[in-house]
């Protein structure tokens, strides 16, 4: 699979936070991400992402039985333009540009204009925020079941489309455990689609201002914090993702 987050060297980015909702936005890819935290608490991120073989595959199927015929292969499974108009709303963004590079590949730019406020949530007695950022220099983020279907519900219904045709625990809310999940996944699917899913990782590297001194979820050297997520506990949520850095 293919699913690349380039960073950019004028990036100000919490790109653990950004990367997060990502995920839920292209389920079934994996990549890298690269960024630099900023003073301000802007942040930037800069994505080229595919959807991997199998799964391609599997909606241009999905697309011929619907349509009742041959679609056209080049027509967009992700719909880039149209998917930066829906996010163009959601809270603490500034500006979105995305385009296809391909049938099944978008690229562009997200910026945020405050990272406390990207895809706030309405605030809640007892429920732990999915970002809170210090400007003193923390930054946690936090995703369970409860917390990304609402997540969802920010963006575009073809997004949300998307993901309930993987019938995501992080769109349904449903207890589900990672084996329950592939197993559904391969009942829908197919073994190689729900392998693909399983095998897809996403390594971040973090840039701050200061020298980290204390990382959940990663590793830390020096100013750079290093996290790997695999798709499938996104997805799943089998337990709270809890992802932390202090500089």
């Amino acid at each position: 699979m293919n699913c690349i987050f380039p960073g950019t060297q004028r990036a100000r980015l919490p790109a653990l936070a950004v990367l997060c909702g990502a995920v839920l936005f292209f389920a079934s890819c994996s990549g890298a991400v690269e960024g630099v935290v900023g003073q301000d608490g802007s942040a930037e991120i800069t994505l080229d992402i595919a959807l991997g073989d199998q799964m391609a595959g599997r909606l241009r199927l999905l697309n011929r039985i619907i349509q009742g015929g041959v679609p056209d292969d080049q027509a967009p499974l992700l719909n880039g333009p149209a998917i930066a108009l829906s996010m163009q709303g959601a809270p603490g963004i500034s500006a979105v540009s995305l385009t296809n590079r391909g049938p099944a590949a978008v690229a562009g730019v997200i910026s945020v204009s405050r990272i406390d406020a990207f895809l706030a949530l309405p605030s809640s007695v007892g429920r732990e925020p999915f970002i809170r950022y210090d400007p003193a220099g923390r930054l946690v983020i936090f995703l369970d079941r409860e917390t990304s279907p609402q997540l969802l519900s920010l963006l575009s219904e073809d997004v949300r489309d998307y993901l309930s045709t993987l019938a995501a625990p992080a769109t349904t809310g449903l207890p589900l455990t990672r084996a329950a999940y592939r197993e559904i996944l391969a009942s829908l699917h197919g073994p190689q689609v729900a392998g693909e899913i399983a095998a897809a990782h996403i390594p971040i590297t973090i840039e701050f201002p200061r020298p980290v001194r204390e990382v959940r979820g990663g590793a830390a050297q020096g100013r750079r914090a290093r996290f790997d997520l695999p798709l499938m506990d996104i997805l799943v949520l089998e337990q709270p993702l809890i992802y932390e850095a202090a500089w």
